[in-house]
């Protein structure tokens, strides 16, 4: 299969998704991964390991990821190397008689700890913080092959009345909505942290294509920019101020896990 091509500046382009008549086997149990990171992030990152298959934990500190750790063995750690000023790195430090494990570094720009450090120290796969939805999905797809575990990855998933897709549009209604890949983004990062107030600092944290510059207003704009695109659909996001809570309007939905 081809290499995955991530455009950080432009978006995705062209990336090869596998389909699963692609994949050796069929997985007899949902891999497990442990999201060492707060809780937006946490959420966001779940929500994308979904395409890839994966059950998640997300365990927001670092006291309680090691115990965790010592309790259960899961598939694949992603760690925020930021966490707890950055003594988080070390889970990415595996002993010499642990068997092996999947581990995906979450990094940012600019801190401390760089995407080199983080392989220095262990990891088997970075991941800069913001990312596209399909960045750390086809990632971690790709990571969990390499250490054979069998898993699939879908291009879409039913959050109630939305189908939101790593593939860049939104579908609703029975009609497909196109996205940039920053709507998209956002989108995730909205439905992800369902029933959560973000304010516009968390969403400039975490969505793909803003950054420290953008101010809090032109992030009231792009959220309103993205809703006007998006019928109701029984979904509404609430706006305080500089912040928002994406409310799915039913009761069957469920946070990601």
């Amino acid at each position: 299969m081809a290499q995955a091509a991530i455009h950080r500046n432009g978006g995705r382009q062209g990336l090869p998704f596998p389909c699963e008549s692609e994949l050796s086997g069929t997985p007899d149990r949902a891999p497990l991964a442990i999201i060492v990171a707060g809780s937006s992030l946490g959420n966001l990152a779940a929500f994308c390991l979904r395409h890839s298959a994966c059950r998640s934990e997300v365990v927001p500190s670092l006291d309680q990821a090691r115990r965790r750790l010592a309790e259960t063995r899961p598939d694949v750690l992603l760690v925020d190397v930021t966490l707890s000023d950055g003594a988080a790195i070390s889970l990415l430090q595996a002993r010499e008689d642990e068997p092996p494990l999947a581990r995906i570094a979450l990094v940012r720009p600019h801190d401390r700890w760089s995407s080199h450090e983080a392989f220095g120290r262990g990891a088997d796969q970075v991941v800069t913080v913001p990312f596209t939805p399909d960045e750390l999905a086809v990632r971690a797809f790709a990571l969990l092959r390499r250490f054979a575990i069998v898993t699939k990855i879908s291009h879409s998933q039913l959050v109630h009345a939305l189908e939101l897709s790593i593939d860049e549009k939104v579908g609703i209604d029975g009609r497909s909505i196109r996205l940039t890949p920053a709507q998209n983004s956002l989108l995730y990062v909205l439905a992800a942290n369902a029933g959560t107030e973000l304010s516009a600092h968390d969403i400039r944290q975490l969505a793909w294509g803003l950054d420290a510059q953008t101010s809090d207003d032109e992030v009231v704009r792009r959220v309103g920019d993205l809703l006007r695109l998006i019928p109701a659909g029984g979904t509404r996001v609430e706006r305080r101020d500089h912040s928002f809570r994406f409310v799915p309007q039913s009761e069957r939905y469920e946070r990601p896990s």
